[in-house]
């Protein structure tokens, strides 16, 4: 089995560590962040042994080893986590997460854990994108916009990536009109682009639109995603920067 980490994906699933933490534990998962990965594992083994029922000390010890790249122990500590408690959807959704991410032959199992994550908790923020991101990969195309579609009628929906697997579902599908209709709709020049072939297919899109603020916009937001991880901007996207200037 290959594992395929990149900073992106760690810088991502950060921010989804903190979307899906409930608040009691959050103060203790903070208080990990300033120390050694010996330290985190030291202490999170010791508060596993003093709360044997929860299931969350399990999830937390296996984002630290994901962010560590060791891949067995991220799938043993989720593992443990569901077995642990059978009901525990985070657990479900962030093994689908780390599969879909990491290993794309196992989809199928990837969209049966997300299917368990959202049959335990179907209000629950992220878990449609995650099964919209999986169906795409599968080119469901019809049945990622639904996904994506569900995640949008939750009132903290992440509507960049939402509209990401929307975009890109109706690129795959050549379906044009539909697809310039939601650009001109929606305005998505200023989110956060999690992917860049994804950001300059946004720019350029825009551009066939004749809509060169946006298109510019799309760009610019690339280069400041470059820019604060420190970065060197890709030769194709300072050229798109320098026409912009013009």
């Amino acid at each position: 089995m290959k594992f395929l980490f990149s900073f992106c994906f760690l810088l991502f699933t950060g921010v989804l560590f903190s979307q899906e933490l409930p608040e009691k534990y959050t103060d203790f998962y903070n208080s990990t962040f300033e120390m050694d990965f010996k330290s985190k594992i030291k202490l999170l083994n010791k508060t596993i042994k003093e709360n044997p029922k929860d299931p969350w000390y399990l999830w937390m010890l296996a984002s630290v080893y994901e962010m560590q790249n060791e891949p067995k122990k991220v799938v043993e500590n989720y593992e443990k986590s569901v077995k642990l408690d059978p009901n525990f959807s985070a657990g479900y959704a962030s093994l689908a997460r780390f599969y879909y991410t990491n290993d794309t032959t196992r989809l199928d199992m990837a969209l049966t854990y997300i299917n368990k994550a959202i049959e335990l908790s179907p209000n629950a923020d992220y878990f449609h994108i995650d099964q919209g991101r999986i169906y795409l990969l599968q080119k469901k195309y019809d049945l990622a916009i639904k996904s994506a579609e569900q995640e949008l009628l939750k009132p903290e929906a992440n509507t960049d990536e939402v509209y990401e697997i929307i975009v890109k579902s109706l690129y795959a599908q050549k379906k044009t009109e539909e697809l310039n209709a939601l650009l001109k709709r929606v305005d998505l020049s200023n989110g956060w682009m999690y992917e860049y072939k994804y950001g300059v297919m946004l720019g350029v899109l825009y551009g066939n639109l004749g809509d060169l603020k946006k298109s510019c916009n799309c760009f610019e937001s690339l280069a400041r995603n470059y820019e604060e991880t420190g970065q060197t901007l890709p030769a194709d996207l300072v050229l798109k920067l320098k026409k912009c200037k013009k």
